[in-house]
């Protein structure tokens, strides 16, 4: 041991190596023998120790339980998420590790004893994880949830839908997203009783688990949701009726572009998206004014109306691919008065094309070096001509340089 230190030392005098860990060797286990990483399961030497841990799971040593389940109290991470590793691997220790979750301060500690848990997986380890349901500490309910959630089993649905009022938000997340996972019918009236009084993030996954249900009966409050100025939760909404058939979806989608809100960016795109998908045909003409024109209101205090987002304006381009007709490519050429960002233009060329049966390339943006002083004079070439894309040249003519 002296000589590898002595040698880590000799090349971080040599590579100005400021990181020890760089200059460490790594430790060889192939040799040694099982006893032999039984024994440096308890090393002074922390390296030596995870490499013992690591080759403990690798080989199956199940008779390194017993020195492993008591390495989850060590004080370093690391060999704690080694000691997990292992145990998951060796399907050992369930008892120790469910221990562990109540004192575990490590969020990445806790997904890895998630993990011993699911891959012991047996009756005794349910039992436990139920348990834990109940504990005083968040965290550990927070763990269990997500044990519930990923053990596969539909019954243990309904123990997770008095976590829905915990008093931990946390708690909350966890319930709703395993309730989306584990889509037991008899929890979808908890859920929606739930949905106006939580908090966003809760709302959020509490959505998805509607969705994921495919809940008719929450679709007013979803719809609500969509309307609404709160963009996160609106996109949830959105995405939450995407698996649902409903008569007040697509009258709803239709207002929203129709009354476009400034607090509505993301909500927007996906509604757009879901238009497409929906198949509602009778929009090309909103689409035009989507890519072409200012449709966006200004913000409170701004000075004026203002395009849509890239991808908004990128899923009405998608739209006209699918309804649009030749006269819609005509309008769109003609009322482009500006150049469009560089992410649209392949497909507003892709759409043009399609629409028009003209070949439109798009064009990159003119390039020049800045300096951190830059002169006030105009740019020595042309700026990119309108709108970001041309006619593909016929074989035989001169290209158009790009400088």
């Amino acid at each position: 041991m002296r000589e590898e230190a002595q040698a880590a030392l000799e090349f971080i005098a040599g590579k100005a190596v400021t990181n020890l860990v760089v200059a460490l060797p790594v430790v060889a286990t192939a040799e040694w023998s099982d006893a032999e990483v039984l024994a440096r399961l308890q090393a002074g030497e922390i390296r030596i120790q995870e490499a013992a841990v690591h080759a403990a799971g690798e080989r199956g040593l199940t008779n390194a339980v017993p020195v492993l389940t008591g390495l989850l109290d060590d004080e370093d991470e690391r060999l704690r998420g080694a000691v997990c590793g292992a145990l998951a691997t060796l399907r050992a220790g369930a008892p120790a590790v469910a221990r562990r979750l109540t004192v575990e301060p490590s969020a990445r500690i806790r997904r890895a004893a998630v993990a011993v848990l699911l891959a012991v997986h047996d009756a005794a380890t349910l039992r436990l994880v139920q348990e834990l349901l109940g504990h005083a500490r968040w965290q550990a309910r927070e763990a269990a949830a997500a044990t519930l959630a990923a053990w596969g089993d539909r019954s243990q649905a309904l123990g997770l839908v008095p976590l829905l009022s915990d008093e931990s938000e946390a708690v909350q997340v966890a319930a709703a997203r395993g309730l989306a996972v584990l889509r037991h019918p008899a929890t979808e009236a908890a859920l929606r009783e739930r949905l106006p009084a939580v908090a966003d993030p809760v709302k959020v996954s509490i959505l998805e688990a509607l969705g994921a249900l495919g809940s008719r009966a929450a679709v007013p409050a979803m719809v609500a949701f969509v309307k609404g100025t709160n963009d996160v939760v609106g996109v949830a909404a959105a995405k939450a009726l995407r698996s649902i058939e409903h008569e007040a979806i697509v009258p709803a989608f239709r207002e929203i572009i129709f009354k476009v809100s400034y607090w509505q960016l993301e909500t927007r795109v996906e509604v757009l998206r879901q238009l497409r998908e929906r198949g509602d045909d009778g929009l090309a003409d909103r689409m035009v004014q989507f890519v072409t024109e200012k449709v966006v209101p200004p913000p409170p205090m701004g000075l004026g109306p203002m395009y849509d987002s890239v991808e908004a304006r990128m899923e009405a381009l998608r739209y006209l691919q699918r309804f649009g007709r030749p006269e819609h490519g005509a309008r769109l050429w003609d009322r482009l008065t500006e150049v469009v960002p560089v992410e649209m233009r392949p497909l507003l060329a892709e759409t043009l094309t399609k629409l028009t049966g003209r070949r439109y390339q798009p064009l990159p943006d003119q390039n020049y070096r800045r300096y951190f002083v830059e002169s006030l004079g105009p740019p020595p070439w042309p700026p990119t001509p309108v709108p970001g894309v041309q006619l593909e040249q016929p074989p035989g003519q001169p290209r158009r340089e790009q400088q």
